[in-house]
């Protein structure tokens, strides 16, 4: 006897199985399918179109999977919101699309409609690569496309980001990488928010409002593209103790390269990056700096245009590091004389730099201060800088220009040289102008273009100076932003003033062991003037005779007569000036009457009733 009743149950069982089958797997059937509410197991769309018809919700103990070549369309705006996880993995052939159906009212954000309302990831699977995205396009999203929050790990890579009203917003605690990415015309790029870490590398960044955001986040950010944001490439903005490194970035053609905002307590560091074509509206051009200490280093800091600080912007009581930089080319367009208009290459206000082992040449600023300018109760540390051609075209200071009104300034070991502005005062130098209130400053061990050496209202105390054509290799042929500081080759020749000639004391300098291009800093007992560290002095048989002890010159530096004492009768004495032209000298027994000579650096050739040629060298004060 057939048991109907049993039948019918059994037969409705399996109608139901093959229902549910169907409902979670009919998508790797169908071309087209629409989709919304809650998925509450794991579920994969496979299908040529999923059309969203509705909010969907992914709960936590299911996962998403999209595979390669669907083309996910949002029907209005509405989101998917993940709880679980989601594995959205295309390839390079065959990537994986979200975007809206009409974009028609996607910039009028008084209502919601022309843009879907982005993939929300509430992480509750704090593993590796808990989501993934890979060779996805986010396109037309209203506001933000993709925001991971709450400990999620997740993993965007080869991914493309275009014409969203913000591309990636990273919320509290996620670990993140952010990989080979590609963010194109969205008004934000990436914004990393709330304790979050995250490895940001080899992305490129177009045409957005901005590029990176940090706010009390950690990161690492290498080898990235940030171009044409029409605010800052990359900003760090953080009251917190966090981390950010910067690293071998290409930063150009932004409103300002970087901005580091009100982040104190943070370990910042801006290393090896090109940071080049930035032209702020206002101060800070290349890299903006308030109330901050990062360590700047071993960047190309070129062709910037701002108002004033067009390379280095610091303000409000920051202490950075700025060390073995290029930065040149700057250009401060600024023509008033308030001091937002100053400091092509460096503007310091009210802050405490240490700048240190850098290369400042061909910056030109309206005002005054081509190269560096500290101003408004600053102090600043200027150690061991290549500081050339530099121009100031309305004011003073075509080098430098130091006007505060307390604080500490120390100047050694520089070489300031050809620097050019349109105002001296009484007289004195376009190298530095000094406005230091009623306390000079002290300059010491540095290479100047002429006599006067610092002018302004109050002069600077300087010692061992020496006034001589540094002797580059290949230096630019004048001062100013048409002439290409970095096509030139600041090196020292052999023969140059300022080898071996630097403070015999760099005790408390904050020097590093090395020169701006990676030399030994100390060579031949004695260190250099400038940002270059001669790798040879001169050569080993010219050396041997130069430290010849059968004849010694004394004074040196000398001022009128040059005495020589010998332990042979001297037959023969040619004298040769820094360029290797010969100079008449009036002889006068074992002396050389040298007030005949312009200021700068000497050498004796002498020949011995021997046949013996020893070289001394000396310095005419």
């Amino acid at each position: 006897m057939i048991d109907y009743f049993t039948v019918i149950s059994n037969m409705k069982k399996l109608l139901f199985s093959v229902s549910f089958f169907l409902s979670i797997s009919i998508v790797g059937y169908t071309q087209t399918i629409n989709f919304s509410g809650t998925i509450s197991f794991d579920t994969t769309w496979s299908a040529d179109t999923v059309k969203i018809t509705g909010d969907i919700w992914v709960n936590n103990v299911a996962t998403l999977t999209i595979n390669q070549g669907t083309y996910v369309e949002f029907q209005s705006f509405y989101s998917i919101n993940v709880s679980g996880r989601i594995l959205s993995i295309g390839n390079s052939n065959d990537s994986i699309t979200f975007t809206i159906k009409d974009t028609t009212g996607l910039t009028n954000y008084s209502n919601n409609l022309g843009g879907w309302n982005g993939i929300h990831l509430f992480g509750l699977f704090p593993t590796n690569d808990s989501s993934i995205f890979e060779y996805c396009k986010f396109s037309y999203c209203k506001y933000t496309s993709l925001i991971p929050y709450n400990g999620q790990h997740i993993r965007i890579e080869s991914c493309s980001f275009n014409n969203n009203g913000g591309a990636i917003d990273i919320e509290n605690n996620i670990h993140s990488l952010i990989k080979k990415n590609y963010f194109r015309n969205n008004l934000t790029g990436l914004f990393v928010n709330a304790n979050s870490n995250s490895i940001i590398s080899e992305n490129t960044f177009q045409n957005n409002g901005y590029g990176i955001l940090f706010y009390n986040s950690s990161a690492m950010v290498n080898n990235n593209i940030i171009s044409h944001s029409t605010d800052f490439g990359i900003q760090v903005s953080d009251t917190g103790s966090t981390s950010v490194t910067i690293t071998q970035n290409e930063i150009t053609y932004n409103l300002t390269g970087i901005k580091i905002v009100e982040a104190s307590n943070s370990h910042i560091i801006i290393n090896k990056n090109i940071i080049n074509y930035n032209n702020a509206m206002a101060t800070g051009g290349g890299i903006f700096i308030f109330s901050a200490s990062p360590t700047i280093i071993n960047n190309t800091i070129a062709y910037n245009n701002a108002t004033g600080g067009s390379g280095i912007l610091i303000n409000n009581y920051s202490k950075p590091l700025i060390i073995f930089n290029k930065i040149c080319n700057n250009q401060a367009t600024g023509f008033g004389c308030g001091y937002q208009d100053d400091g092509a290459g460096i503007l310091s206000i009210k802050s405490f730099p240490f700048i240190i082992n850098n290369l400042i040449c061909n910056n030109e600023a309206e005002n005054a201060g081509g190269g560096i300018s500290i101003l408004d109760t600053s102090s600043a540390t200027i150690i061991n800088n290549t500081i050339v051609n530099n121009r100031s075209n309305q004011l003073f200071g075509g080098g430098v220009s130091i006007a505060m009104d307390s604080g500490d300034v120390v100047f050694k070991n520089n070489i300031i040289f050809g620097n050019e502005s349109s105002q001296t005062y009484n007289g004195g130098s376009s190298q530095i102008f000094a406005y230091t209130g009623s306390t000079p400053f002290d300059v010491g061990y540095c290479d100047f273009s002429d006599t006067t050496n610092v002018s302004g209202y109050h002069s600077a105390n300087y010692n061992n100076i020496i006034l001589s054509d540094p002797l580059f290799i290949s230096p630019t042929a004048d001062a100013g932003i048409s002439y290409d500081a970095l096509s030139a080759n600041w090196d020292l020749q052999t023969i140059s003033p300022c080898t071996n000639t630097g403070t015999p004391d760099t005790n408390g300098l904050y020097l590093y062991s090395t020169d701006i291009i990676g030399n030994s800093r100390v060579k031949f007992g004695r260190i250099d003037m400038g940002a270059y560290e001669s790798t040879t002095l001169l050569t080993t048989s010219i050396t041997n005779l130069m430290n010849s002890e059968l004849i010694s010159i004394f004074p040196n530096p000398v001022k009128d007569n040059l005495f020589m004492t010998s332990n042979e009768k001297i037959k023969n004495i040619m004298c040769l000036n820094y360029l290797g032209q010969s100079v008449d000298l009036k002889l006068e027994n074992n002396s050389v009457i040298t007030s005949t000579l312009s200021e700068g650096m000497y050498f004796l050739i002498l020949t011995t009733q021997s046949e013996k040629n020893i070289i001394k060298r000396f310095i005419k004060e």
